[in-house]
């Protein structure tokens, strides 16, 4: 039996950040998608639960990273809808969801440091600017910011956000 896996990724990160996860499960004989997502001011979040619930193949394990995880039970319920019956959802260092209701991307205090953070435009500086170096550094190590490096798009790559 093949497993397949649907990798939602975080909002905040390039797809191809992702590259040696999906490379990693696809070694060890699995099927992996990453799903796309276009972060920025007109991100729809109820067209992106529609548009990776289309994604699930069934008996998919859904890998939810991050804020994804916010939109893991949607997205599982919108694929069941569907007849696109994922097997399980797995939550990777992600947001989870509360059991009823709706939750807010990010909690009061970390939205008053990321507004804190916004230039005169209103955006936000990519998110490895959030943080000082050395709290950065504790995540992706210095030498992954070398030119070619998947760190190095982390950095570059991710338009920015509205704060």
């Amino acid at each position: 039996m093949v497993v397949s896996f649907l990798l939602l990724p975080s909002p905040l990160l390039p797809v191809s950040t992702y590259a040696g996860l999906a490379s990693a499960l696809e070694q060890a004989g699995a099927e992996v998608v990453v799903a796309p997502v276009e972060a920025g001011p007109g991100l729809d979040p109820h067209a992106l639960v529609r548009e990776w619930a289309g994604l699930v193949e069934p008996g998919a394990t859904v890998l939810a990273h991050s804020n994804a995880g916010y939109l893991a039970p949607a997205t599982r319920a919108a694929a069941r809808s569907a007849g696109r019956n994922p097997r399980d959802v797995v939550f990777v260092d992600a947001a989870l969801p509360p059991e009823a209701g709706s939750a807010p991307l990010a909690p009061a205090r970390f939205r008053e440091h990321l507004a804190g953070l916004a230039g005169a435009d209103g955006l936000l500086p990519p998110w490895t600017r959030w943080w000082p170096r050395e709290v950065v550094d504790q995540v992706v190590p210095a030498d992954r910011f070398d030119p070619g490096a998947v760190a190095l798009e982390v950095v570059t790559l991710r338009e920015q956000l509205p704060g």
